[in-house]
């Protein structure tokens, strides 16, 4: 939703500085026929920016979150009943907080799914440790057997749920 508003937005803008400029043709224009114009474009212009001003308020609006999705839900005075407009940009609202998972979690992980594994070591999967990799890879390890093998485990992140 957030990319749609933002290329809308995008377009808007792009729309008024369009129509801005034929506005400003149309000024500086030497024939009459076009001065007549400038009013009209300029007012498009405005319009355009006017509309893009409304969509990012409504972007920011939509970023700041909702009693739906407050930490506090179900314990704060302000909660709406059902059938009630929600509350945004509300001063008590708390971030629900997402918690990355360390690299010892994630082999821990490793180790519950595969109990029997003989591990020597394990490092974070990323090019230094695993030169065939382009890019690191987020939630996962590259872990070493004892046989000399070597395993990439890549977690159940807490996003993928």
């Amino acid at each position: 939703m957030f990319m749609i508003l933002d290329e809308l937005i995008k377009y808007c803008e792009e729309i008024a500085e369009r129509n801005k400029g034929i506005a400003e043709f149309c000024k500086d224009a030497k024939d009459t026929k076009y001065t007549t114009y400038k009013d009209g474009w300029e007012e498009i212009a405005a319009r355009y920016f006017q509309i893009a001003d409304w969509l990012k308020v409504l972007k920011n609006i939509m970023d700041v979150g909702s009693c739906n999705e407050c930490k506090s839900r179900g314990m704060c005075e302000y909660e709406p009943e059902a059938g009630q407009m929600t509350r945004f940009n509300c001063p008590f609202y708390k971030w629900e907080e997402k918690r990355e998972m360390t690299y010892g979690e994630i082999y821990d992980e490793f180790c519950k799914k595969f109990p029997n594994a003989e591990v020597s070591d394990f490092r974070p999967a990323i090019p230094t440790f695993l030169p065939s990799l382009a890019k690191s890879i987020p939630y996962a390890i590259v872990v070493w057997l004892k046989d000399g093998s070597k395993v990439v485990y890549i977690a159940e992140s807490e996003e993928e749920e």
